[in-house]
């Protein structure tokens, strides 16, 4: 999506949380920062990391990560998280690259 003015995590994030459309990962630092270092995917840009999560993360999960990834970082280490999230690797299949 393209609008005016506004970035494409902006956007993302509008549609996502305004309009309750579940087609969007809004993906910022932490979301681009954060499965990278838990070697869920390797990408350099949020547009790569976008794509990437979408084809490993099922639907139900996209509109909640981008908040769930935030929330977890306020106080929290990449290290702590890491051990948090293993079980929800697991659950998901994802293997790392």
């Amino acid at each position: 999506m393209k609008l005016p003015g506004v970035g494409p995590k902006t956007s993302a994030i509008v549609m996502t949380y305004g309009h309750f459309n579940k087609d969007y990962i809004p993906v910022d630092t932490h979301v681009n920062r954060i499965p990278n270092r838990l070697g869920w995917i390797k990408t350099k840009t949020p547009e790569e990391t976008e794509k990437s999560l979408m084809k490993i993360i099922p639907r139900k999960y996209w509109q909640m990560l981008n908040n769930n990834f935030v929330t977890c970082l306020k106080g929290s280490l990449v290290v702590k998280l890491k051990e948090e999230l293993k079980h929800v690797k697991n659950d998901l299949n994802i293997k790392e690259q």
